[in-house]
């Protein structure tokens, strides 16, 4: 099954921390909402080796040292509290040189997103 767009349709998309930018604008409202929009005015979100869950080690340089900062910019922290009618459609792309944690991150979302009835394509 797979997503139809038309013209005039808002879809974000990012590799890397593009990945990441497109999903926490999607699901964290603040971002969106910061611009006069809501996460449902988006068509569509499309993350290609996103890092998606950013409280463990490996991320303090660019986030700091406080975990639950790094939570608050995980857009996997944010799926869960997320009613399914306010977020658009996801797609998490993998590259195929991925390391295995990105990818395990980008499940761990699809999981979250999934459970909280938010369509995802595989």
């Amino acid at each position: 099954m797979g997503v139809c767009l038309s013209l005039g349709v808002r879809v974000v998309s990012g590799h890397s921390a593009g990945g990441h930018l497109a999903a926490l604008s999607a699901l964290d409202p603040r971002y969106l909402r910061a611009r006069g929009l809501a996460p449902r005015s988006l068509g569509g979100v499309v993350g290609i080796s996103g890092s998606y869950h950013l409280g463990f080690a490996g991320f303090e340089d660019a986030f700091g040292r406080d975990r639950q900062a790094r939570r608050d910019a995980s857009p996997g922290a944010h799926a869960e509290h997320q009613p399914a009618t306010a977020v658009p459609p996801f797609l998490l792309l993998p590259a195929e040189r991925d390391p295995r944690w990105l990818s395990l991150s980008a499940r761990t979302l699809r999981r979250a997103l999934a459970a909280a009835g938010v369509h995802i394509d595989k």
